[in-house]
This record gives C-alpha cells, structure tokens and sequence, in this order.
C-alpha cells in the first residue's frame, strides 16, 4: 500500500508542478483590459489602457432615446438607428454623439437577435411606419457582417406590439447590470484561460493566430495605438470573410439596398446606409509583410449606382490614420473608439444637413 502511495504522488508530482507554474506564469504576464480581443486570444494589455476614454469628449449623459421609451404609435422622428454593437456604445458612441451635435430627434432601436438589415426589413414589412413621421434611418452595420445583407428573409416582419421581444436593455441599465453580477469561478473557465495564455504566448511567435486562436496579432509599420506594443489585434473572421468579396456579391448588396430604400421612400423616409469598416481592413495598410487578402468592400461599392445615401466610412477615417491619429479603433477590441465616432457623427449630419439644403435651398445663395 506504501509503495503504491509513494508510485500515485511521483506520478502527481509532475503535473501538479506543471500545472502551478503555468497558473503563476499566467497570474504574473496575463494583463486583462476588458476588451474582447484581449479575452479572446488571451493577449495581454495594461489593464488601464482604457483610461484615454475618460476625458471631457465622453460625458456621462446618453442625449438620445430608445424605441422601447417612445410612443411607437404616435411619434415625430428624425433619425431612426437600427444597428449592431457599434450602435450600442453608449456614452462614446456614435449614436449618443449624434444627439449631442445636433437639435434633431434621436431614436437608438436597440434590436438584438437579429441582423439590423433583418430588422429593418421587418420594420418596413410590418405595420410599424404606420403611425410614425420618420425622416431618416441610419442602417448600421460592420463590414464582415455583409452576408446578412444578401440573406435576408422576406417572409419576416413585425407587428408593433411584437418589437418588445428583441428590445436590448438601455446601455446605462446593461453596464449597472453587469457591475452588479458575481462572476462565478468556474473551474472549466480557468483551465482554459491558463492552459491558453500559456500556449498562445508560445505559439504566437510563429504564426500570426497562434495557429488555431480566433484573434490574429500583427506588427504595425506605425505606432496607432497607445499601447506598449506596436501590434494589431484583429477578429478571424475579418480576415476570413474577406475571400467572398467580389463584384458579384457587392452588386447583390447594393440591389438589396436599393430595394430597401425605395421601399422606405415610398413611406417618404430616406436610407443612410452607414458600413464600418473591420479593423483589419482600416488598418491593413500598415501591417508589416502582410500575407492576407485586403477588403475590397468600400472600393467596390463605390463604382455602385444608389439611390440611398452612402456613408464612406473608410474614405472618411482613412486621412486620420495616415496623420497618425492614436486609439482610433480600442487595441484590445474590435470595436472603435469616441474619436471615430465623434468624427463620423459629424460627417453624417453633414450629409443630412446637404440634402436638406438641397431640398430647401441654399439661404445665404
């Protein structure tokens, strides 16, 4: 029995070594900032990188409304936002700086499930606009997200008293919510996160994704963002996605677009289509040695013929980078920061304020 005991913790001791170094190597290097590329490929970055976002540009005030708030059956709208995530960043997003540039009436639809083209679709298709005097809708979507466009199912669509179903919480109650939880320990969780920052630490230095991570790293020819390291983190599909981007496909979106906005024309409202660009794509001409195909989708949209308006998100954010304009995207996350929000607001109303001269003409002419 002795010798068994003594054979059963040799055969231990090993891996129970093993395993504590690894956990003590992960709790010294693992630097978690919050941002979903950072969770993701276990990559570390200080944890007050972040800190940038608390300045005078990002006040603690959401200037818009939610469609959950308002009387959808009797209600004066200028700009309805239908959108993904990069709809629903609250303080620093572009929808809250939208309202703050502007005197005109704001409504965030703040839709989940669903692709924001499919709720639109359903919106349009349904009884929705019936009793609204909506003037725009800003459709929002992220570029590797295009597949939704052209899937679109037309046999859905909304009544009104439906849409409470796939309402999102309003950001302040979703961030009150999620400071107030317990995270759990999760022993599942753990593993994971130790065994992966251990072995992507490694692997990262051979391959630009660690050869199975859904995060690739990239070293920059510019320093973009105020982190230690020159590097670039980037979502695998952004890449991934890129392969089907041709003239064929792009030619579908836009016909789907130009369906959607006579659709909504007829109900005398006007599309903004607003695509923002994936990371990878805004950043893919400073990445060193870059071996992967770039995202034609902003160039080839261009040649399109639209009969909505057409936000060249891309063309606007591009001159900003090339100037050296830090954090415009977060490095930890696939989302940007209030700077290309900010400067993409006002870049949009600019537009909307153009049409309506075109509509009203010029005063000072």
């Amino acid at each position: 029995m002795k010798k068994l005991i003594k054979k059963l913790s040799i055969f231990l001791t090993w891996p129970l070594l093993i395993a504590s170094i690894l956990f003590l190597i992960e709790t010294k290097y693992h630097k978690i900032s919050g941002g979903d590329l950072n969770r993701i490929g276990k990559i570390s970055i200080n944890p007050n990188y972040r800190d940038f976002i608390e300045n005078d540009e990002v006040d603690d005030v959401i200037h818009y409304s939610y469609l959950s708030e308002i009387n959808q059956s009797n209600s004066n709208i200028d700009i309805l936002v239908v959108g993904d995530s990069f709809s629903r960043l609250g303080y620093a997003g572009f929808v809250n700086y939208l309202s703050k540039q502007s005197n005109k009436t704001i409504v965030n639809a703040n839709l989940k499930t669903l692709a924001p083209i499919q709720h639109l679709f359903n919106l349009v298709d349904g009884n929705f606009f019936e009793n609204l005097d909506v003037e725009y809708v800003i459709l929002q979507m992220v570029v590797r997200s295009w597949e939704d466009i052209i899937n679109v199912d037309h046999q859905l669509r909304y009544d009104i008293d439906q849409l409470s179903d796939y309402f999102w919480l309003p950001y302040e109650l979703r961030m009150q919510k999620y400071k107030n939880e317990v995270q759990e320990f999760s022993i599942k969780d753990f593993i994971n996160r130790v065994l992966k920052y251990n072995l992507y630490s490694i692997l990262y230095k051979y391959d630009d994704n660690a050869y199975f991570s859904k995060v690739y790293k990239f070293q920059l020819n510019k320093k973009l963002f105020s982190t230690k390291e020159n590097e670039l983190l980037v979502l695998d599909q952004e890449i991934n996605n890129c392969k089907d981007i041709n003239y064929d496909n792009i030619k579908r979106i836009n016909e789907k677009l130009n369906y959607l906005s006579n659709k909504l024309y007829n109900k005398n409202i006007k599309l903004i289509f607003f695509p923002i660009p994936d990371k990878y794509d805004i950043y893919n001409s400073f990445i060193i040695n870059n071996k992967y195909k770039s995202n034609d989708f902003f160039q080839m949209l261009r040649k399109e013929e639209k009969n909505y308006i057409s936000i060249d998100t891309k063309k606007v954010l591009s001159p900003f980078l090339k100037d050296g304009m830090m954090d415009m995207y977060l490095a930890d996350d696939t989302h940007w920061s209030f700077k290309s929000a900010k400067v993409m607001s006002k870049y949009i109303l600019s537009k909307i304020y153009n049409v309506e001269k075109d509509i009203l003409g010029n005063p000072d002419s």
